[in-house]
C-alpha cells in the first residue's frame, strides 16, 4: 500500500512539475549554437555578420535594431527527458547563475520577430549538433515551445527569430541560454554570447543629416551658455565679423551639432571637419580634421565649463527620439560608437580655439564652414551648415526689422533671414505679455538678404500660419505693425469614430473668438479664447461621412469682428466606423498592430484584472471567442 501511495505522489509531482522531476543530475546539456542571418530558409540561412559566424562562434559589432536568428542545440545525456526549451538572456559573460528572462513579444532587449524565410513552427532537419539527432522547430512567435521528449543519448535543435531593441545598451555582452520553462539545464558547455559594442561603421539604410548648429560662448555649462558674441546668436545662425575687438572676444568658443538618423537605426562616430571656400559642407576637397594640424586656424580647446566626454542632456532640436551625445574637448572623435534609433536624434558639442590673431591674417572676406563625418565617411545630408565670415570692411549699412501686433501668451516668435533657398534665424523672443501682445526687432548687416519670414510658436511647439516678408531695399528696412497673428491648431484623436466627438485645441489672442471651418465649409461654428490663450472645438462626427477631412480656424476680434487673422495651417482627420470599440484598447480611434500587442501582453498575464480587460463578449471569461472578437474588429478596422 505504501509504495502505491508513494507511486500516486510521483505521478502528481511530474504532472505539476511540466516533466522537470525525470531532469536527474546530468542529464540535460546545452552543446552548441549559432548566430544567423535571417535571409533564408532553415538550410540556406548564413551564419551572422560579413564575416558568416561559425557554429559556437560569439558575434560583436550587433547594434539596436539588428534582425537575426539564433540556434541552440541540447541532449539528454543519460536518460529520456520531458522538457518545454525555452530562450533566455541577462547581461554576462557566461551562462552562470540567475537573473535570467525569457524573450518575447514585449521583452526589454530582445524580442521576438516575425521572419518571411520560414513558417512558424516548422521542425528544423539540420543539424549543428553531432550524434543521433530528433527534430525541434524553428519559432518567431513561441516562447517556451510545446513540450517534447528526448530519449537518451540524443540531441534536439530549436531556432528562433529575435530583434535587439533600438535602444539597447551599447558596449554590453549578453549571454543566451535553453532553460526548461525557466528551470536551468545541468550543464552549458557552450553558452551563447552577443556584444553590442561597435568598432565599425554599421552597414544599415540609414541616412545621416547635419541638421542643426549653434556657435556658443564658453561661458558656463550646457544648460547656461549663452550664443556666441554680443548678439547673443541662435541656432542655425551663421556669424560675420568685421571688428578685431570682436575678434579678439571670439577665439575662445563651442560648437554643437544636431545629427538625425533617417529611415533606420544608425551608429555614428562624428569627427569634426572645417575648411575655407565658398562650397559649404557637401564639397568633397580641402577638409582638415580638427586637431590633426596643431598650427591650423582652428585647434580643440580645454574648457573650464565642460568635461571632455560627458553626456549632452539638452536639445537644440525638439522631440522625441534624443539620444546624449557627447561634449569633447581635448579629443575630436569619442572612442565609440553612439547608436541612434531610426528617425533619432543625437547632438555633439566641441570646445575650439581660433589659433590665428589678427582678424587682417584670415583674409580679406574669408568663409569657414564646419561638418561632421562619420568617422571619415562624409554624412548624406548637410542640411544646416555652420560657417563664420572674417572680413576687413562690414559688408554694408545696417539693415532694420520690426514686427508688432498681438499673438498668444507664452508663444516664442522668431525672425528668420532668407538668402536664395536658406533660411536662418536672426532675433527670438518669447512674448512675456498676458494679452499675447508682442515688439520684436532687430538691427544688424545682413548684406543680399532681401526676404524675412516671422514664425509665432505657442507654448506646446505648434506654429500659426508662416509668412514672408520682402524688405524695403531704399529704406532698407522692413516695419509691420498691427500684425493679427492666425491661431494654432492641433487634432486631440486624428482619428474618430462616428458615434464620437471631433475635438481640436490651440492657442489664441486672449478675449478673441475662434472661428472654425470643416471642409471649407460643410461646418463651421466658434468658440472662446480663454485669458491663458486656449480654447478648444468639439463638434459630432455623426453628421460626416467617413474618410478624411480638413479642419483650420481663425480669430476674430474688435467691432462686428471686423478684425480677422489668416487661417490656421489645416489639420486632417479621420472618420470610420468601428465593429467593437472596445477592441480599441489605447484609444487612438485605430485598432491596430498597437491593440493587438496589448491584447496579447493581457492574454499571458498573471494579473487576473489585466487579463479580464480582454473580456470583449462580455461573458465573464477569457476563452478563443474574446480572441474571435477581437481579430473580426481588427480585420474590419481600415486603419488597421
Amino acid at each position: 500500500m505504501k509504495n502505491f501511495y508513494l507511486f500516486l505522489i510521483l505521478i502528481f509531482l511530474f504532472l505539476f512539475s511540466n516533466g522537470n522531476l525525470s531532469l536527474a543530475a546530468g542529464t540535460t546539456e546545452q552543446t552548441n549554437y549559432w548566430f544567423r542571418d535571417d535571409d533564408g530558409s532553415e538550410a540556406e540561412a548564413t551564419g551572422y555578420g560579413a564575416s558568416d559566424a561559425l557554429v559556437n562562434e560569439n558575434i560583436m559589432n550587433v547594434f539596436g535594431g539588428t534582425n537575426l536568428r539564433i540556434r541552440i542545440s541540447f541532449k539528454a545525456a543519460s536518460s529520456d527527458v520531458v522538457i518545454s526549451p525555452r530562450i533566455e538572456y541577462k547581461e554576462a559573460i557566461n551562462c552562470d547563475g540567475g537573473g535570467w528572462s525569457a524573450i518575447t513579444a514585449s521583452s526589454d532587449n530582445f524580442k521576438l520577430e516575425s521572419s518571411p524565410n520560414f513558417n512558424d513552427g516548422a521542425s528544423t532537419a539540420q543539424q549543428i549538433s553531432s550524434g543521433q539527432f530528433i527534430s525541434g522547430q524553428i519559432l518567431e512567435s513561441t516562447n517556451p515551445a510545446s513540450s517534447t521528449t528526448i530519449p537518451k543519448n540524443k540531441s534536439t535543435e530549436y531556432e528562433w527569430s529575435i530583434k535587439l531593441s533600438e535602444a539597447i545598451q551599447n558596449d554590453a555582452t549578453y549571454a543566451f541560454r535553453i532553460s526548461d520553462g525557466g528551470v536551468a539545464l545541468n550543464t552549458y558547455s557552450a553558452c551563447a554570447l552577443l556584444t553590442t559594442k561597435l568598432t565599425a561603421v554599421p552597414d544599415t539604410g540609414v541616412v545621416w543629416s547635419q541638421t542643426d548648429y549653434w556657435f556658443r560662448d564658453d561661458d558656463g555649462s550646457e544648460t547656461t551658455a549663452s550664443g556666441l558674441t554680443v548678439q547673443n546668436i541662435l541656432k542655425n545662425t551663421p556669424l560675420q565679423i568685421h571688428d578685431q575687438n570682436v575678434y579678439n572676444a571670439i577665439r575662445e568658443f563651442r560648437l554643437r551639432f544636431a545629427l538625425r538618423a533617417n529611415n533606420d537605426v544608425g551608429a555614428i562616430k562624428p569627427r569634426l571637419e572645417f575648411k575655407s571656400g565658398k562650397d559649404g559642407c557637401s564639397d568633397s576637397g580641402g577638409w582638415q580634421i580638427l586637431g590633426a594640424n596643431t598650427k591650423a586656424e582652428f585647434v580643440l580647446r580645454d574648457s573650464p565649463n565642460i568635461f571632455n566626454n560627458t553626456p549632452t542632456t539638452q536639445q537644440l532640436t525638439a522631440g522625441p527620439g534624443f539620444t546624449p551625445g557627447l561634449f569633447l574637448d581635448a579629443q575630436n572623435s569619442s572612442s565609440d560608437f553612439s547608436v541612434v534609433a531610426r528617425n533619432g536624434k543625437i547632438e555633439y558639442e566641441w570646445s575650439l580655439k581660433n589659433a590665428v590673431n589678427e582678424l587682417a591674417e584670415m583674409g580679406p572676406d574669408n568663409v569657414y564652414y564646419f561638418r561632421l563625418t562619420n568617422d571619415g565617411a562624409p554624412l548624406s545630408l548637410y542640411s544646416a551648415c555652420p560657417n563664420l565670415l572674417f572680413g576687413l570692411t562690414p559688408a554694408g549699412q545696417p539693415t532694420e526689422i520690426r514686427f508688432s501686433g498681438q499673438a498668444y501668451p507664452e508663444s516664442v516668435i522668431t525672425i528668420y533671414a532668407k538668402d536664395s533657398n536658406v533660411k536662418f534665424p536672426i532675433k527670438q523672443e518669447e512674448i512675456k505679455s498676458s494679452d499675447g501682445a508682442f515688439d520684436i526687432s532687430y538691427t544688424g548687416i545682413l548684406p543680399n538678404v532681401y526676404n524675412y519670414i516671422l514664425t509665432i510658436a505657442d507654448k506646446e511647439g505648434k506654429s500659426s500660419q508662416i509668412k514672408s516678408y520682402s524688405l524695403d531695399v531704399y529704406a532698407n528696412s522692413l516695419v509691420l505693425k498691427n500684425i493679427f497673428a492666425p491661431p494654432t491648431l492641433g487634432m486631440l484623436k486624428p482619428a474618430v469614430v462616428k458615434s464620437d466627438s471631433v475635438s481640436a485645441a490651440g492657442y489664441g489672442s486672449p478675449g478673441s473668438e475662434i472661428g472654425y471651418e470643416v471642409d471649407d465649409g460643410v461646418i463651421n461654428g466658434k468658440t472662446n479664447v480663454e485669458k491663458d490663450g486656449t480654447y478648444k472645438i468639439t463638434f459630432d462626427a455623426a453628421g460626416l461621412n467617413s474618410g478624411e477631412h480638413r479642419l483650420k480656424t481663425r480669430q476674430v476680434a474688435g467691432y462686428f469682428g471686423l478684425r480677422k487673422s489668416d487661417w490656421s495651417p489645416v489639420v486632417i482627420f479621420t472618420i470610420y466606423d468601428l465593429q467593437n470599440p472596445k477592441a480599441d484598447f489605447n484609444g487612438d480611434g485605430k485598432i491596430n498592430i498597437q491593440d493587438a500587442g496589448i491584447f496579447l501582453t493581457r492574454w499571458y498575464s498573471k494579473d487576473d484584472d489585466k487579463k479580464m480587460k480582454n473580456d470583449l463578449n462580455g461573458d465573464g471569461k477569457i476563452n478563443i471567442s474574446d480572441f474571435s472578437v477581437f481579430m473580426k474588429a481588427f480585420w474590419a478596422s481600415p486603419l488597421k
